[in-house]
């Protein structure tokens, strides 16, 4: 739990400049933190190769050997989040979903970590029940919505 605490420090700490996604930062370090007792290589900001047409730079994937295991999404939105959800939500779809259908991973993980601070009811509301879907239709094999209120 304090891994996420310290992420979560992190994100609030840079929200307001969000050059090069630091905000982010505590949540690289806590999934790496996490492989560091196994024979996993995480990569952060790492393109993969989907298809002809299709070259991804995924925030997090791990590596057994030269073996893509998983790849990890993540997003956050906070001051423009009613004008972008919709883009956000459309954009974890098809990335799930190129990934998972590339001849080169088809047995990769996905994952998908969301922050969403200070939103609105209605935009709480789409976000849960994108997840929720993510879940049921197995697009994200594994997923998470921190929701942050605005104290």
């Amino acid at each position: 739990m304090n891994l996420l605490n310290e992420a979560m420090k992190t994100y609030q700490n840079g929200k307001y400049n969000k050059q090069r996604n630091k905000h982010m930062d505590g949540f690289h370090i806590a999934v790496k933190d996490f492989l560091k007792t196994t024979v996993l290589k995480l990569k952060k900001d790492f393109n993969i190769k989907e298809n002809s047409y299709r070259t991804k730079n995924w925030d997090l994937s791990i590596w057994k050997g030269e073996m893509l295991k998983a790849a990890i999404e993540i997003k956050s939105l906070h001051k423009s989040a009613e004008k972008n959800i919709n883009n956000r939500i459309e954009e974890a779809a098809g990335c799930s979903l190129l990934l998972r259908n590339s001849d080169h991973y088809p047995n990769v993980k996905v994952g998908y970590l969301f922050v969403g601070d200070s939103l609105k009811k209605t935009t709480k509301k789409k976000l849960i029940d994108f997840f929720n879907d993510c879940e049921a239709n197995k697009w994200y094999d594994a997923v998470c919505c921190i929701l942050v209120e605005p104290n």
